[in-house]
């Protein structure tokens, strides 16, 4: 009886952690995100900084960094050099930079004294020129600065 009564236990048990493991799961991935590099809250670095300059001209240099914790193919990268204000970059009719698979993202800039990125979703509209870069909120996901080298 005891044997028999220990089993149902154990079957009881490991049911109701199977039954919470199928409720869990699908509540675990409610944000739809999917990649393996995702992390909790979306993030921009800027791993390659560009030289100072003073805007203008055909003076460029590279910038390039890393993202996480979005779906890559449903964001961009915005990139800000900052001279007299804030400019969008590398063109005023060209200001998304896409991301790489791995979360890699890297475009030419003009340079300036001191350089921005913002992480958004793809339906963003950046500014050409700003006094005050975008805060997180909204489209805006993520956001990083870095001065010039």
């Amino acid at each position: 009886m005891r044997y028999a009564q220990r089993s149902w236990k154990k079957a009881l048990t490991l049911g109701l952690i199977g039954l919470l493991a199928l409720i869990a799961l699908p509540l675990l991935n409610k944000s739809g995100r999917t990649s393996a590099n995702i992390t909790m809250a979306p993030s921009i670095k800027i791993t390659q900084v560009p030289r100072r300059g003073t805007g203008g001209g055909d003076d460029m240099g590279t910038i390039g960094g890393t993202t996480s914790g979005v779906e890559f193919n449903k964001c961009k990268v915005i990139i800000f050099a900052h001279t007299d204000q804030w400019y969008v970059e590398p063109y005023v009719n060209s200001p998304y930079t896409s991301i790489a698979e791995d979360g890699k993202w890297k475009n030419d800039t003009f340079l300036g004294y001191e350089y921005a990125v913002l992480l958004v979703k793809s339906s963003y509209k950046p500014p050409s020129k700003t006094r005050v870069l975008p805060q997180v909120g909204g489209e805006v996901l993520a956001t990083e600065r870095a001065e010039a080298k």
